[in-house]
């Protein structure tokens, strides 16, 4: 998640869909820019890098309200293909949790022993629904990206929200190798 309170937006960063390089090239190019940090009432409150809107929401109150809310999404099949490899090559995001460790070095095990057609299988994704609505079903995203198009669409986005650019360049980040499965 990355928040500006100077251009009123807030990136929700999904899993596996480009979130490294759209939150490089918003940082390089808005400096009020935080990533996982928000203030409520002139506290710094953090949250978790891949937040659901509607806890973020919560966390934020009314104040969620004056923000443009965007975010990215990927073809579902490359997206598990990318997940499977960031286990594969024995890629994981460290956190200060306990379990949360645990589960990803038992993901990286379990991806070094079966096969992507098993493993797709059997390890779930997140919902993107769980992302786009509450739970009375309303929307909480304003503009959608897809990582298919993520220079032409970040780009759009910038633009929308008025973000001034000092470079048009989005760096290519945490790219996996592998072939297609």
């Amino acid at each position: 998640m990355l928040i500006s309170d100077k251009y009123k937006y807030i990136f929700i960063s999904i899993p596996k869909t480009g979130t490294t390089a759209i939150q490089s090239f918003l940082l390089e190019n808005d400096k009020s820019c935080v990533l996982n940090t928000v203030q409520i009432k002139g506290k710094e409150v953090s949250v978790d890098e891949h937040i659901k809107t509607e806890k973020l929401k919560k966390i934020m109150g009314d104040q969620f309200n004056e923000y443009t809310v965007f975010t990215f999404i990927r073809n579902p099949y490359m997206r598990k293909v990318s997940g499977y490899f960031f286990y594969k090559n024995g890629d994981t995001l460290h956190s200060h949790y306990f379990i949360r460790n645990l589960m990803a070095n038992m993901n990286i095990l379990l991806t070094k022993l079966i096969p992507f057609s098993i493993w797709s299988i059997v390890k779930p994704s997140k919902k993107l629904t769980d992302y786009f609505f509450d739970k009375d079903n309303q929307l909480l995203i304003d503009l959608v990206g897809k990582t298919e198009n993520l220079n032409e669409d970040l780009l759009m986005i910038c633009e929308k929200i008025g973000i001034e650019l000092s470079s048009k360049k989005i760096p290519v980040k945490n790219k996996s190798t592998h072939s297609t499965v």
